[in-house]
């Protein structure tokens, strides 16, 4: 989370403890969304990457560069592509829920 911080105060120019709270604040909250996801449509890590990867498609689409400043941060093996990484993390998140 720290590296994360830090890119996002870096980016957005906003102090990194403004962006640690910001991310402690919006941590639940999307993983709390992954989990209802989750549940309601029975997915694994391949069914949350394949829902990650469809929303954003669809953000990029409507040209919300945003999107694009948020995926590079989760992008943690800079493949150009974060949905792998936000899956690996919601499926490592849902494994220790167990």
């Amino acid at each position: 989370q720290g590296a994360v911080a830090h890119q996002v105060s870096e980016k957005s120019g906003l102090d990194i403890g403004q962006v640690a709270q910001l991310l402690i604040t919006l941590a639940p909250i999307v993983m709390g969304f992954l989990g209802k996801k989750k549940q309601e449509q029975n997915l694994d890590a391949g069914g949350l990457s394949s829902m990650l990867g469809e929303q954003q498609q669809q953000m990029q689409t409507a040209g919300n560069p945003m999107m694009d400043m948020v995926s590079g941060f989760f992008d943690k093996d800079k493949d150009g592509s974060s949905m792998d990484d936000l899956a690996s993390m919601a499926a490592s998140y849902f494994q220790q829920k167990r």
